[in-house]
Order: structure tokens, then C-alpha cells, then sequence
């Protein structure tokens, strides 16, 4: 009788041989070096990706405005006189002009909540202060309309002199812009603004707090132009004509110039 020897690997076909401890260092030391030249590109496409989706952003914000003005005489909310019904609350359907919110960029902005859908929108994803709303409601918990939200859910500023007849005026932008002032007595929208920017703008520029120095505007036209510092004076200065200055609503206080 006749014995027959099999190896192991006849006898267990489906067995897979381990890494000796030589191709596991091996293994560890080509994973590592793929992980220290991809990570600092994943690193640097985080910042482009969040600017892209502040664009999109700015963009639908922009095609809401341009819906609600097309029913509206081609004005933004705050060029349109507030009407108070009989029942003493206001007329959604009319304008912001005179409401006693008209100069609070929350209240601009959920004017148009049937045209812009989610306040999600209104977050900028560089925004790391911002708290980002889901609900227009007064919900505590992620309602737009909620004391505890409203501006601090808001990213962008609004440019009051935004008109149709100009596609190059302002209608918003990120609120990391500085300014020159922190009130101003009148504007010709009957608003007052929050902020105001003065001709030639060569002091105003963008603050390190989103977009690393960097910012976007949203043009009448419903185009984003993305800006650093060298451009953003041309780019404000072809936004506001007619006027010598921009009067703007921000959801915070913004930065001031730097005093010559």
C-alpha cells in the first residue's frame, strides 16, 4: 500500500500564502510615499472646490432676484415701497422698501424664499462662521426665520444700487469685503445701509476669513466674477455707476479699511 504526500498547497488550493515581513514593509513604506504626494494636493483642491460651490451659490441667488423682479417692474425688493395690509402685517407680494427689517440682509433674502428654495444656499462652504440653516421657518433647531440664525446664516452682503439698467452693479457678494464706513445716513433706495464703500476703492479689499483673501461678486447680470486683490478695484469700479460709492447690507459687522 502505497502512501501518497501532498503539499500544503495541493491540499488546501484555496489557501493564499501571507505577506512575509519584508514585502509588508515593503508595502507600508510605497503607501506611505503615495500618501505624502497626494495629500497636499487633496489639501489644495478643498479651498477651489468650496469657491466653486460659492459660485454656484451667488449664481442661483442671482436668477432668484432676476425672477422676483421680472413680476416686480425689474426692481429688487428694497427699490419697491412695502404695503401693510389691513390686518397690519405686509404684503408679500409688494416690496421690503419701509418695512421695519428693510435694512437686514436675512430679511431681503427670505423675501424671495419661494424663488430660492433652501437657505443652504445662503452659506458659503469657506464660511466657517456661518450656521447654515435648512427650513424657512422659525424652527429652533435649523429654521432661517429663527432669532437665533436668520443673519448668522447669511454669507454674502447686499449691494443696494444693484438695477437692471446697469448688469455691471453689484447684487451680493462675500462678506469678507472691508469697507470705509460703518453707517451712512441715506441712500436713494430709501434704505439705509449698513456699510458703504467709496470711489476709487483702492483701500477696500478682502479679508483672510473665507476664500484666503479672496472673494466673489455677483453682478446684476446674474455672472460671478471671482476676484483677489489686484482686480477687485477694477471690478468695483465698473459696478457702480451711476453712484460714487456702494451702499451695501452685510449680515455682520464687516471690516474696516485700514486709516491712511
Amino acid at each position: 500500500m502505497c502512501r501518497v504526500f501532498t503539499s500544503a498547497a495541493t491540499a488546501h488550493p484555496g489557501r493564499r500564502r501571507a505577506f512575509t515581513r519584508i514585502e509588508a514593509v515593503a508595502l507600508l513604506a510605497t503607501l506611505s510615499l503615495l500618501a505624502c504626494v497626494a495629500l497636499p494636493g487633496l489639501a489644495n483642491s478643498r479651498p477651489r472646490s468650496e469657491r466653486v460651490l460659492c459660485v454656484n451659490n451667488l449664481r442661483q441667488v442671482g436668477q432668484t432676484f432676476q425672477t422676483w423682479a421680472t413680476d416686480h417692474g425689474e426692481m429688487n425688493p428694497w427699490w419697491v415701497p412695502a404695503t401693510r395690509l389691513p390686518t397690519g402685517s405686509f404684503d408679500p407680494d409688494a416690496g421690503t422698501q419701509g418695512h421695519p427689517f428693510d435694512s437686514q440682509p436675512w430679511f431681503q433674502l427670505s423675501w424671495v424664499s419661494n424663488q430660492l428654495g433652501t437657505p443652504k444656499i445662503l452659506a458659503c462652504p469657506a464660511d466657517t462662521e456661518v450656521w447654515v440653516a435648512g427650513l424657512w421657518s422659525d424652527d429652533p433647531i435649523e429654521g432661517f426665520l429663527n432669532a437665533y440664525f436668520r443673519n448668522n446664516a447669511v454669507s454674502y452682503f447686499l449691494g443696494l444700487h444693484a438695477l437692471p439698467d446697469y448688469p455691471q452693479s453689484i447684487l451680493c457678494g462675500d462678506r469678507n469685503l472691508t469697507v470705509n464706513s460703518l453707517s451712512y445716513t441715506g441712500c436713494e433706495t430709501g434704505i439705509k445701509p449698513t456699510a458703504v464703500l467709496n470711489a476709487p476703492y483702492a483701500r477696500n479689499g478682502w479679508t483672510d476669513r473665507i476664500h484666503a483673501g479672496a472673494g466673489n461678486l455677483l453682478l446684476t447680470s446674474g455672472s460671478v466674477v471671482q476676484t483677489s486683490p489686484p482686480i477687485l478695484q477694477s471690478a468695483l469700479l465698473e459696478a457702480t455707476p451711476p453712484y460714487s460709492a456702494l451702499h451695501a447690507l452685510f449680515p455682520r459687522p464687516p471690516q474696516l479699511v485700514p486709516q491712511p
